[in-house]
């Protein structure tokens, strides 16, 4: 029932998203590709690994055969990957915007931004593909705890290049945003503080803050925040795994496992929660889906004969 759960909310929600990112006219040409990016890997992600584990999780055993097996544990990999660093580059796209303002649109270009996203889908592809070729057959396999296949992250005979590729793609891409968002905050503050020098208030003579910066910079606190509680399990449990040379608990293994890919489907709900643009163009596109929701709204006339209304 949670993988079910999951793979609809995963689907679903980033079906959406891309629908509406796509008639979103608030959100820069430039912003939307590093947010398609990261709203289709997180699609692929419930659309492979969410979904081909349902089945698995009812029969206990992996029906598909090995050569799916190695494409759903290497996909797991690619498109978490791909998300992690979309996630990054939308972080960093909007740390430009803010802290040079004037040279934003020279720095950076649509062009650019179709750049860096090919080269991340390109990179995590061949990094995915050469670790497991690396490590031979042994590299994905099924694993009953987890009702999926996946990559070997805790194998203690390749210690050293998991953790290395596990803090590259997790330790690294969450105190980079951290450390990004901390600097937008005061300089946040530093652009109020010369907009509004003559608004203080009247508690503590602080330069008020405006609503919207608050919310910008509170929506970038979540997004980062869920992308911590997510994956520092996951980064935690398996480094320990492959230090150890150990196992934990099938129960902590699916976990972390899943906590990790659940944020596939969280961003969606971040966003509606926090950007009113996003949720109201959100409520028109499911509304329009409704057969009993109709587009043209006729105006009422009044017939002068019979003065009635029409």
């Amino acid at each position: 029932m949670f993988l079910i759960f999951c793979a609809f909310m995963t689907i679903s929600g980033n079906i959406l998203s891309i629908v509406v990112l796509y008639r979103l006219r608030s959100v820069s040409e430039v912003t939307k590709i590093f947010l398609l990016s990261l709203t289709f890997a997180d699609l692929f992600v419930g659309l492979l690994n969410y979904a081909s584990s349902i089945i698995p999780a009812i029969i206990s055993s992996w029906p598909y055969g090995e050569a799916f097996c190695m494409v759903i544990g290497l996909s797991g990999s690619i498109f978490c990957g791909v998300s992690l660093l979309s996630l990054l580059s939308v972080s960093i796209d909007r740390y430009i915007a803010i802290s040079k303002p004037l040279h934003y649109i020279l720095l950076v270009t649509k062009q650019r931004a179709l750049f860096a996203v090919t080269f991340i889908w390109i990179f995590t592809f061949i990094l995915a593909t050469l670790s497991s070729i690396l490590k031979g057959k042994q590299s994905v396999f099924y694993n009953p705890n987890l009702c999926s296949c996946m990559i070997a992250w805790g194998d203690a005979q390749f210690k050293t290049f998991n953790i290395i590729t596990l803090f590259a793609f997790i330790m690294v891409p969450g105190l980079l945003m951290i450390l990004l968002y901390i600097r937008l905050f005061f300089i946040s503050r530093k652009h109020i503080r010369k907009i509004t020098e003559l608004t203080v208030s009247s508690n503590n003579g602080i330069p008020i803050v405006s609503k919207k910066e608050w919310k910008a910079i509170k929506t970038l606190f979540i997004v980062t925040g869920a992308f911590n509680i997510a994956y520092l399990p996951f980064l935690i449990v398996h480094s320990y795994m492959a230090i150890a040379k150990t196992t934990v608990n099938g129960g902590v293994q699916f976990f972390v496992i899943w906590l990790a890919l659940s944020n596939s489907w969280w961003n969606p709900l971040i966003y509606s929660a926090t950007n009113r643009a996003y949720r109201k163009k959100a409520l028109q596109v499911m509304k329009s889906m409704l057969p009993c929701y109709k587009n043209d709204v006729h105006p009422i006339t009044i017939d002068p004969d019979t003065n009635t209304y029409s």
